[in-house]
This record gives structure tokens, C-alpha cells and sequence, in this order.
């Protein structure tokens, strides 16, 4: 009896030692190329490409995502992850988590209790695995193998190793482009040959004009943002289009323009991007490097106005009067001249600025009798704490200045120390920009 078990036995192990040496690192022939089949953990992979696939009917996947960097998680059951290396000798599953038993070349297979651990990637929950019998009936658990067989044809039926090499080879040819067109735009110098002003609001010297190279915008082949996501839609004829129609294209800009001098300066024009600007187009030659120097004409139609006020603006009653004699980013100057024969206090100042209004209360500015105080310092009050909106022209020219308005005013409380009254100063008028420049 002892006899028939024990032949028994090793009638059953023979029967099922082809399972197990099946979910070994397996060398397969694929497309006339020899493909080792295995698993690894991660920090033995080195380099390579992470393919996320996807099974859409019975035997057929479809690749969804190529990736230099390692792809973690997948969006629902189908799914499955793949790892080749950039030998494109070597494939394997991409697990998340494993107990692996490298021993019998299987997988620990548990139950998760976290829910975190269940929705992870791992052999248990992968049809790329498969249950190991011979080692589940002498081993407690359940233990899976790698299924060789199956992986197997997910890379014929997808063509998967092919489609890896081309987009390496598309990524490498990205790469080369960036570095010629960027080598070729290092060659071209700028002179600005004319300048044009129709705003009519400058006074432009050449040597007030500069150009930069920063703003050569260089038209080259970038990878769509969904290359990656949905490379196996994209064809030969997409790819080629990818490549096709290169150009460089330099837009002049005019930095720092010198605005005709009025009113302290205190309005600027910055950042001017002509409206009808020439436009120099250069066909990409990727043979020629050959230095070269481009006459560019500049045409200045309209301008940015940041910061307008009216530095004539004054307040006043029979008691004081109030002058705007600077308004800057963080603070104001005031002259105020005392019209009583008594000591006046000023204890607020308000500005009105379109429709936002700044406030300084808690002050203590104390004039003489018939006294004039100069360069009177309000900080708190100034364009920094504005909204941009507010205090931004765009698209200024000298034809359009009376369609842009605004306004400004002023308030002031003080007390006459004699009688201890508070009072109240205050104006605020409307501007168009014609009436501050000129």
C-alpha cells in the first residue's frame, strides 16, 4: 500500500513539474527574436520602458500608454502593466506589490484586508498570472506563476516590441530636433533696421531700442500631450506630420521705449507688443548653421499705460490746501499748506483710485499757524496695493486717448486744534488720459 502512494506521488509531481519550470524566467521565440520571459523586483530592472495595455475583447489588447518612468495604478481590471527593458531582450509583469518565493518561481497569494492593498496592482489580482497547483497543494495559500503563454501573445497581437522601438527612436528624434533648432537659432543676430511710431507718443531714439533673442519663438516638434495615452493611435503619416513645416518665427518686441517727458514721469509705457509688427519667417534647413544677420522693421501701433495720475491735482477749502505732488508704488508725497492762524491736525487720508478707495487713518501731521509743508510722506497709499485692472491701460495710441477714463480724488479729515472741531476735505474728479499727458 505504502508502495502505490508513494508511486502515486511521484507519478503527480511528474505531471506537474512542467507547471512549474512554465513560471520561470522563460526564453521565448518571438518575430525571429529571443524574448526571456521573467520577473524581477524593481530595483533589479534597471533601465527601460513601462507599457500600460488593455484587454478590449477575448484575445485582443491594445497598448495604452508608453513610458520611460515607471506607470503606477490602473483605471479598472483590464488592465494590465508591462515592463521591457531598452534591450527590448527582457518582459515582465510591473507589480506594485508581490510576495514572490524565488525558490518555486511563484507568488504568495493572501488575502488583503486594507483597502488600499486591494486596489493595488499585484499577481493576485493580474490575468498575466496564473495558479501554480503543484505548489498550492504542497505549499499553504494559494501561489500563481507568471503566465508565460499569455504574455507571449499580448506581444505578438499588439506588436509590442516594435512599438516600443519606434518610440524610442521618436523620443531620441524629439530630442535631436530641440538641440538643432536651438544650436541654429544661436547663429542669427538682430538689428532693428526701422522704426515706425504711430502712436505719436514717443520720442525713439535707435539706441533706445533693443531687441533680445529671448523672444525668438522657435517653432519646434513637441510631443502632443497625449502621445504617451494613446500612442497606438497615432500612424505613420501622424508621426510624419509631426515633422513637417518647421519654421522659426521672431517677433520684435520694443523694450523700453522713452516716453515724452511729462507730469514727473510718473506715466510709463512698458512691455510694447506692436499690433502689425513684421513678421520674418525662416524656413528650418537642417544642413545649414551658417551665421546670419536679420534687418528687422519695427512698427509700434499702440502701447500699455500703467499708473496714470494727474499730478496737478489739488484739494482745498477756506482752512487748507492739498497737492498730489508724487504717487508711487508704495506710498505718497503731499504739500499742504495750513490757511488758518491756528494748528491744524491731520489724523486720515483717503485716495480714490477709479473704484477702489486707500486709507490711512491714526495720523498725527501737525502744521503751524499759515505754514507750508513739502514732500508730506503718506505710505500705505500707493499702486502696489491696487488691483492691476485698475490702474492698467492697454492698447494705448494718441488717437484713443480720450476713450479711456478715470477717476481720482482725495480725502482729508483734520481737526483745528483751537475749537476742536473735525472736518472733512475732499474732491474727486474724471479723467481721460489726453487730459494727463498733454
Amino acid at each position: 500500500m505504502k508502495r502505490k502512494v508513494h508511486y502515486f506521488l511521484f507519478l503527480f509531481f511528474l505531471i506537474f513539474s512542467a507547471c512549474v519550470s512554465s513560471y520561470e524566467a522563460k526564453k521565448v521565440n518571438i518575430s525571429k527574436h529571443n524574448i526571456v520571459i521573467g520577473w524581477k523586483r524593481s530595483k533589479e530592472l534597471g533601465s527601460g520602458y513601462y507599457i500600460l495595455i488593455e484587454k478590449i475583447a477575448k484575445g485582443k489588447w491594445v497598448i495604452k500608454k508608453i513610458s520611460k518612468k515607471p506607470i503606477i495604478g490602473r483605471e479598472n481590471k483590464r488592465q494590465e502593466i508591462l515592463f521591457v527593458n531598452k534591450n527590448l531582450n527582457y518582459v515582465q509583469p510591473f507589480f506594485e506589490k508581490a510576495v514572490f518565493y524565488p525558490g518555486l518561481k511563484t507568488f504568495k497569494c493572501v488575502s488583503l484586508h486594507k483597502k488600499s492593498e486591494k486596489e493595488l496592482y499585484t499577481p493576485c489580482n493580474s490575468c498575466l498570472t496564473k495558479v501554480d497547483t503543484l505548489t498550492t497543494i504542497f505549499k499553504p495559500g494559494v501561489n500563481r506563476g507568471i503566465d508565460t503563454k499569455k504574455i507571449t501573445q499580448i506581444i505578438e497581437q499588439t506588436d509590442l516590441l516594435e512599438k516600443v522601438r519606434l518610440y524610442d527612436s521618436l523620443i531620441e528624434r524629439f530630442q535631436l530636433e530641440e538641440k538643432e533648432y536651438y544650436n541654429f537659432v544661436s547663429n542669427i543676430s538682430i538689428n532693428v533696421k526701422r522704426i515706425e511710431d504711430k502712436t505719436r507718443l514717443f520720442l525713439i531714439k535707435p539706441n533706445d531700442v533693443n531687441l533680445s533673442k529671448k523672444i525668438i519663438r522657435v517653432e519646434i516638434v513637441n510631443l502632443p500631450k497625449d502621445f504617451d495615452e494613446n500612442f497606438d493611435k497615432y500612424s505613420q503619416e501622424d508621426i510624419r506630420r509631426l515633422f513637417a513645416n518647421k519654421k522659426i518665427e521672431l517677433q520684435p518686441y520694443v523694450i523700453n521705449p522713452i516716453l515724452k517727458d511729462c507730469h514727473y514721469c510718473t506715466l510709463r509705457c512698458f512691455g510694447i507688443v506692436p499690433q502689425n509688427y513684421s513678421k520674418v519667417k525662416i524656413l528650418y534647413n537642417n544642413q545649414n548653421y551658417t551665421p546670419f544677420q536679420l534687418n528687422i522693421p519695427v512698427i509700434i501701433n499702440s502701447c500699455d499705460l500703467i499708473n496714470p495720475y494727474p499730478s496737478n491735482f489739488v484739494v482745498k477749502d477756506k482752512n487748507l490746501s492739498i497737492k498730489v505732488l508724487s504717487l508711487d508704488r508704495t506710498g505718497m508725497k503731499l504739500l499742504i499748506k495750513n490757511m488758518t492762524t491756528s494748528y491744524v491736525k491731520i489724523s486720515s487720508v483717503t485716495l480714490y483710485y477709479n473704484n477702489k478707495v486707500l486709507n490711512v487713518d491714526n495720523l498725527n501731521i501737525e502744521l503751524p499757524p499759515q505754514s507750508l509743508k513739502e514732500n508730506v510722506y503718506i505710505p500705505g497709499i500707493g499702486f502696489y496695493f491696487l488691483p492691476f485692472q485698475v490702474k492698467e491701460f492697454k492698447r494705448i495710441s494718441k488717437d484713443n486717448l480720450n476713450f479711456h477714463v478715470f477717476t481720482f480724488g482725495l480725502a482729508v479729515k483734520y481737526n483745528i486744534v483751537v475749537t476742536n472741531i473735525e472736518k472733512t476735505l475732499y474732491k474727486v474728479n474724471t479723467y481721460n488720459l489726453a487730459t494727463i499727458l498733454f
